[in-house]
């Protein structure tokens, strides 16, 4: 790379665009009941898969790495970047505040579904629903309890499946990492998805 080289500048610009597409997106959700799952991946790939997988992209370039190497780490990143966010929103649901930082459920607190709700929605019966639509249109837990809205994602399963998701996601990141040769980076590499 050279002075004039503008290729990484190129890479971190895009992800700035598509990240910001990301926000956008959620934006115009917030607050609504109606995400589907597609959705909500399309939002969690834009703005968390798209930083890693740049990530992925820029130390390609500065490594020089040959084209099938390149697209491989990008790929890894991607799918690790998924993994990544949907173990964030469960620990939206499981984690401790001491262990968070942030209360539990701050994100239905700040009108966001996350996929173990998405999940949920479809599962359950309307008066249930209800509980969901309240704290999200409260954006607080004045008119009812967080353990509510626990005990019915924990009732679900919906936990579960979202976990299956992102272990999906972290096992097609690992069988990136067939196309490099094994030593110490590859080591790192595959302890990530874990």
């Amino acid at each position: 790379l050279t002075a004039d080289d503008l290729r990484i500048i190129k890479i971190l610009c895009d992800i700035t665009l598509t990240m910001i597409e990301g926000e956008l997106m959620q934006a115009d959700r917030t607050g609504s009941l109606d995400v589907s799952e597609p959705e909500h991946l399309e939002i969690i790939r834009r703005k968390t898969a798209m930083l890693f997988s740049g990530c992925g992209r820029v130390a390609a370039e500065l490594s020089a790495l040959p084209a099938e190497r390149a697209r491989a780490l990008e790929a890894y990143a991607l799918n690790l970047g998924m993994a990544y966010q949907l173990i964030d929103d469960l620990l939206d649901f499981t984690a401790r505040e001491s262990e968070l930082g942030k209360p539990v459920l701050s994100d239905l607190k700040e009108g966001k579904l996350t996929l173990p709700l998405i999940l949920l929605l479809s599962a359950i019966r309307p008066e249930e629903k209800k509980l969901i639509e309240t704290g999200l249109g409260d954006r607080s837990f004045s008119r009812i309890a967080p353990q509510e809205i626990l005990d019915l994602v924990r009732a679900e399963g919906t936990l579960e499946e979202v976990r299956e998701m992102a272990e999906g996601w972290a096992s097609r990141a690992k069988q990136e990492l067939a196309f490099f040769p094994a030593g110490y980076a590859r080591d790192a590499l595959e302890v990530a998805p874990d």
